[in-house]
């Protein structure tokens, strides 16, 4: 894919994110979904009120964005231990 074309997508989805922001908005008729909306948007971009100075040790990365990985990789931890945990010990096959 070249570079312009990823761009115009690029710029589409954020047309299409902008144009339907007002619905999720207060008073707009999805505005109970507006944490679903915010949740979409900071997926794919970085929102607009992000630290300026350096008031903590942080990389560019968005706090949510990390935490986002940090909740995947205990979940991806916990099917593996409770996969490892489910093998009959004795090599058996369920006699």
């Amino acid at each position: 894919m070249s570079d312009s074309n990823k761009s115009k997508k690029t710029s589409m989805l954020r047309k299409v994110l902008d144009d339907a922001e007002p619905h999720f908005t207060r008073g707009g008729k999805l505005e109970r979904f507006y944490v679903l909306y915010e949740m979409v948007d900071t997926l794919f971009y970085s929102p607009p009120n992000t630290t300026v100075g350096a008031p903590h040790i942080r990389d560019a990365l968005d706090l949510k964005r990390v935490m986002g990985y940090v909740w995947m990789a205990c979940y991806l931890h916990g099917v593996f231990q409770h996969r490892l945990s489910s093998k009959p010990r004795d090599g058996g096959h369920g006699r």
